[in-house]
């Protein structure tokens, strides 16, 4: 049963996208066509199919879904549904004000014109009236969203809340594929995202159009949606790879390496606007990317100052092996006091001497992961058996 199905118009995809992630990090499985249908599948198909096999239909009204052919169509189905059902199969939403069609007119509302978090509580305790949060859907199906504050900072505590739920119904050594994972669109970030598109479509009719220019953009470009692949690649990476042990947090982990690497994206969406836009973001202070400066790292980290180090596998005749990743460590940190105190020549130690979850968590996982994903390194996540020197 594919759960909780969301009709809409697309006009209002960045509301119902939110309100949809909103649903599933409080334990709801939705339907939502962006996060189900591929290219090629027929919608009808799949659509009719998907409302006939749901538990509940909510319906978001705005202006344009109250004129959308589609929506029209699955309000029809989900009435004749619930006629079928001998139940209440559809609740109505109001998105934005609008004249409610003729059939749902007496029906109670959820409104979100005059509150959202009110509105959604509301919901949210009609669908738990009506069962909807024990709804059973394979595991293996259902989304895990990945929310950001001020575009940066990942929400620990809700990715944490959803991967606990989602554990409840796995089966053991189930792990997470790339599809559950979602980012919740929205803040600078798309809107910087959609500037860059917008200038890379129309790239040739640019004011400050050159053969140089064009490449140089094209190849920014390219680069950045790479990285945008690599950082989801990475937070999978990280909940499979780190998921369940004792000695390391794997969505802290998470945390400190989306954070990097969406400051990077930012910082260089940033750049890349076109100048003197009406429209332009400006950069935040809260984009930091390791990759600016030492003291920009510290700041990044919220010490006074960091130091780096490499850390390997140790190779067959002892020592360090020469695939390393570079990390940084606190100033501050038992380790590099040690460090400090053998002076320049210190050989190399083993990280288990002086590892903590979060050394492993915060500096070690997500630039060992940084590390590998640039080829520089294996994924090394068996910290108890690496060294760790000074670089």
């Amino acid at each position: 049963m594919p759960g909780i199905f969301l009709s809409h118009s697309s006009n209002d995809r960045a509301f119902v996208t939110k309100l949809a992630i909103d649903l599933v990090n409080r334990g709801f499985p939705v339907w939502f066509d962006s996060w189900e249908l591929e290219l090629g599948v027929g919608l009808t198909k799949s659509i009719y199919g998907s409302l006939d096999q749901s538990f509940l239909v909510l319906l978001l009204l705005s202006p344009d879904s109250v004129h959308s052919t589609w929506v029209e169509r699955e309000l029809t189905a989900a009435l004749l549904k619930e006629e079928e059902m001998k139940r209440n199969f559809l609740i109505p939403v109001v998105v934005r004000d609008c004249e409610v069609p003729l059939q749902i007119r007496d029906r109670l509302r959820a409104n979100f014109t005059v509150g959202y978090l009110a509105a959604l509580e509301s919901l949210c305790a009609t669908l738990d009236r009506a069962g909807a949060r024990n709804i059973q859907v394979d595991p293996s199906r259902q989304i895990i969203p990945l929310r950001f504050a001020r575009d940066v900072y990942l929400d620990r505590a809700a990715l944490q809340e959803r991967l606990a739920h989602l554990a409840r119904s796995q089966t053991p050594g189930s792990t997470i594929s790339r599809e559950q994972l979602v980012i919740e669109p929205g803040g600078a970030y798309s809107k910087l995202r959609t500037l860059a598109t917008h200038r890379m479509e129309h790239i040739e009719s640019d004011p400050w159009f050159s053969p140089e220019f064009f490449e140089a953009f094209s190849r920014d470009y390219r680069s950045l949606t790479k990285l945008e692949r690599q950082l989801v690649d990475g937070v999978l990476i990280l909940l499979n790879g780190l998921g369940g042990r004792n000695d390391v947090d794997a969505v802290e982990a998470c945390y400190w390496y989306a954070r990097d690497l969406r400051s990077e994206l930012l910082r260089y969406f940033c750049a890349m606007q076109s100048p003197n836009a009406p429209d332009s973001v400006e950069l935040s202070p809260d984009w930091i990317s390791l990759r600016q400066s030492d003291a920009k790292s510290a700041e990044f980290y919220g010490v006074d100052a960091v130091e780096r180090c490499i850390v390997s596998r140790r190779a067959p005749g002892g020592g360090m092996a020469s695939a390393t990743a570079s990390v940084y460590v606190d100033r501050d940190s038992q380790l590099w006091r040690y460090f400090a105190a053998e002076g320049g020549s210190a050989p190399p130690v083993r990280l288990l001497d002086f590892g903590n979850p979060e050394l492993y968590a915060k500096y070690l996982a997500p630039r060992i992961l940084f590390g590998h994903q640039l080829g520089h390194c294996p994924l090394m996540f068996e910290f108890a058996d690496l060294l760790v020197g000074i670089s």
